[in-house]
């Protein structure tokens, strides 16, 4: 499960690594901090302030680095990004109920984690690990 994040982080930090110039190589250490701290926390956190205030620095900031790095995801896609292949390895790993999984990434229940996942997937929890079946 930590490969895939690993993965994921290597492969978004590499893309905008070429791009350095003395500003930039401040934001991309906040970057590599923020997508330090989601992997850690998006279990638990969601909201873009929480990440700022644990950088000391305001949302708004944090979400202009973001978008300078990604050049098109705010801070709030990174996080979900985040939440939703944490949601998909443990559907994929885990033979955990689609319950247990809302509550262990502290959803307030079933029925909210499965509209998140199908908003950003297109398929519901259920389905999602059915079509792994096939």
């Amino acid at each position: 499960m930590q490969c895939i994040f690993w993965e994921t982080y290597d492969k978004t930090f590499r893309q905008f690594q070429s791009r350095m110039n003395k500003a930039t190589l401040q934001q991309d250490e906040i970057f590599k901090k923020f997508m330090s701290l989601v992997r850690i926390h998006c279990r638990k956190e969601r909201e873009v302030a929480f990440y700022a205030e644990k950088l000391f620095i305001t949302p708004r900031y944090l979400s202009f680095i973001v978008r300078q790095v990604t050049r098109d995801k705010s801070a709030k896609d990174m996080i979900n990004r985040h939440l939703i292949l944490e949601i998909k390895v443990l559907l994929q790993t885990s033979r955990l109920s689609v319950q247990e999984i809302a509550l262990k990434l502290n959803f307030p229940d079933q029925s909210y984690m499965g509209r998140y996942f199908k908003r950003y997937t297109g398929k519901s929890p259920t389905e999602y690990r059915a079509a792994l079946g096939e």
